[in-house]
């Protein structure tokens, strides 16, 4: 068994084995967030093990172990009131009440 060469997954496997696109995958590993890779020149490979090492790292029990919003970049998704900015922005956008809106004309 020393002699047994270990088995390297390629980008495709490995994304194909956690369940996520490759642009997924490349994403991750760019943010240094993805499982460890090896160099085979300018391949990328995965070792079984570091994808099972990425699952556990990754894996939560329940919501308490969850990351929170500022981990995940969701704060700055939200106005002051904690509402997503989308909404916020659309508030504001509304025309002022008395003011004719889709092409009506106010008759005095």
């Amino acid at each position: 068994m020393e002699n047994e060469k270990p088995y390297l997954k390629s980008k495709r496997e490995a994304a194909r084995y956690l369940n996520i696109a490759i642009p997924t995958l490349e994403r991750l590993i760019k943010q240094g967030r993805g499982p460890v890779y090896v160099r085979v020149g300018s391949q990328m490979r995965f070792t079984p093990e570091s994808l099972v090492e990425f699952i556990r790292a990754n894996s939560r029990r329940d919501q308490s172990s969850a990351p929170t919003a500022e981990l995940v970049g969701v704060s700055a998704l939200t106005g002051s009131a904690g509402v997503p900015a989308v909404r916020q922005d659309r508030a504001a956008r509304s025309l002022p009440a008395g003011r004719p809106r889709g092409g009506q004309t106010l008759c005095r």
